[in-house]
Formats: structure tokens, sequence, C-alpha cells
């Protein structure tokens, strides 16, 4: 592994799971060394826009010439990520993806709430491809540095993709009952996508790391979301989310839910009510800084026992070991 002390990294980890101390917080910490460790590995020469996010070659080729320029150091692992955008398993169900520079993009397709077809397809050009670019990957990685587990997203957030978020506001109007079976699919098959990919990248012992958020662990991980409630209250999420939350946490060892942005935090309460949702990250978004502003929700997460993710500024550092355990 390319960094001076994965096996501590990973123990941390694991106490950082079960809500053990280690003296501190877990920090990602990566620094720019003073010296590269050798001369730079060749890059491909030509690299489309979507080689950039899905060749594993130009992936590996940049993944090991960073290591030689910096240092991985507290908790932070290399590890290496090829997203068809966030939220792929849009794109096994039809979206067509859009390559930018700064993200991927999806097309929703879906006409009406009548014409949803959520139904595992293994064969599924862009699932066939995007499971060989992985496999591709992890034979590279050589055990060098980790390929995370895709950033494949799930329930509503999805059909949101699929549909189009305005369409789907009206939908949850006009056709609950069509949306809540719809959601109920949805989660029926994510583990059909996700299992593949974890069987692919998983570790001797079947460990995993997940690509948002550098967050490893000894077993299925990910991070779960519902981006699209944002445009719920929260009557809504706790009638069309919830349950299907609570199902996809059970299934896996290890679950951390990205919560994002302000307009998010009135569905809090229903999340802690997740017994088997282990951690959340809240992103409090643009132009709402600093973290410390934040501070009684935090304070409120770690209360209610769970685990916190948190990025914030080194100048916000004892604020944070001061207001928090």
């Amino acid at each position: 592994m390319l960094c001076d002390n994965w096996p501590s990294v990973k123990e941390n980890m694991r106490k950082w799971w079960r809500g053990e101390p280690i003296g501190r917080p877990l920090m990602r910490i990566i620094a720019k060394r003073n010296q590269p460790i050798g001369d730079p590995d060749p890059m491909p020469s030509s690299v489309s826009l979507e080689d950039k996010y899905l060749s594993p070659i130009w992936r590996d080729a940049q993944m090991r010439n960073f290591c030689k320029t910096h240092r991985f150091m507290a908790d932070a692992f290399p590890a290496v990520d090829l997203n068809l955008g966030a939220g792929s398993i849009a794109v096994y169900l039809g979206c067509k993806p859009i390559f930018r520079p700064d993200t991927v993009w999806f097309e929703a397709f879906v006409e009406n709430p009548e014409d949803f077809d959520i139904r595992f397809d293994p064969e599924n050009s862009w699932l066939i491809r995007h499971l060989e670019v992985f496999k591709q990957a992890q034979k590279l990685a050589a055990g060098d540095y980790l390929v995370n587990l895709p950033d494949l997203v799930e329930n509503i957030d999805i059909l949101s993709a699929m549909r189009g978020p305005q369409n789907l506001c009206y939908d949850l109007m006009d056709q609950p009952e069509q949306i809540k079976k719809e959601i109920d699919r949805m989660n029926d098959i994510y583990f059909d996508y996700y299992d593949r990919f974890y069987n692919i990248i998983k570790g001797g012992d079947g460990s995993s790391s997940y690509t948002a958020f550098a967050i490893w662990a000894p077993g299925k991980v990910a991070k779960v979301q519902c981006d699209f409630s944002a445009m719920m209250s929260a009557e809504m999420y706790r009638e069309f989310v919830l349950p299907a939350m609570k199902r996809q946490c059970e299934k896996l060892d290890y679950s951390l839910y990205h919560l994002d942005g302000p307009g998010a935090l009135r569905h809090l309460d229903t999340l802690l009510e997740i017994k088997k949702l282990d951690a959340i990250q809240f992103v409090y978004g643009d132009g709402a800084a600093p973290a410390s502003r934040w501070i009684e929700v935090y304070q409120k997460i770690q209360n209610a026992g769970k685990n916190l993710h948190i990025s914030i500024a080194p100048d916000e550092v004892d604020f944070f070991m001061e207001h928090l355990n």
C-alpha cells in the first residue's frame, strides 16, 4: 500500500465505526512532498474526456504519480475513483450520461410515471463496460492503492434523474402510490448492482471503500443519500424515503448518510431514528460557512450516537475539539 501506516489506518477506522475513542478524531491529511519520489510514470498521450472518468490505465498512472508527489498522513489512504457520474444506477436503467470536465450529468427520459422500467438488467451495455473497467482497475492497482466502490446512489434520487426533478415533484402529489412502488423496486435491485462491484474490489477480509468521502470499512460500506429531499416536507420524507433507507442500511454493514444542505435539515430527526445508520456527513453548502456556525447540528448528531464526518478549515480545529466529543 502506497501509504506509510495502512495497518493503523484500518484499525483506527474500525474503532471509529464502533464509536471507540482513539485519542483524537480520524483525520484525512494529504501533504505535498518537498521532493518527488522517483520519476513520474508516463501518462497516456491521448485521453478523451470520457477516459478521464473511466480509463483504468489513465487513472492508474495518475494515482501512482500523485503518490510520488504527495504523502498520505494520519488516516488518509490512496484510492482511485472510476465513477460514471453520481448515481450510475440511472445510467444502467437508461439515462444517457453527459461527460463534462467537472462532473457527469444524466439526461432524463421517462415521459410518464407509468413508464418507469425498474428492473435489473445484467446485459445493459454501460453496466457491462463499468464492471470490466473495475476488473481492470483492480488488477492494475495490485494492492498499492484501493479501488473505491462507484457512486451508485439509491431510491428517489435515481427516479429524479430518470424522470427529471420537476416532473417527479408533480408525481409525488398526483401519483404517490405509483412512486412508492418504483422506490420499492429501486430498493429491490440496488444490491444486484452493489454486490457485483463489491465482489470485484473487496479485500481478502471482506473490507471495502466507497468513492464518496474516502470511507473504508471492514465489510460492505456505502454512502447513502437523498438529495431530492431538499424539495420534500418532513412528512413526505418519512412516508416515501424512510422505509427504503432503513432497508438499505440494514443490508449494509456500515453506512454514512450524506445530508446535503440546510434545506435537508428538516429530515435530521427522521434520520436519527434509523438504528442501523452509523454516521452522518452534513454539508452546509456554499455561502453558509464557516462549519462552526452549524455546531449545534453536529452536537445533535453526535449526542444521538451517530458518528460524524466533517470537513473544516484548519483554523476551526480547536473550536471543534472543544465543542465535540
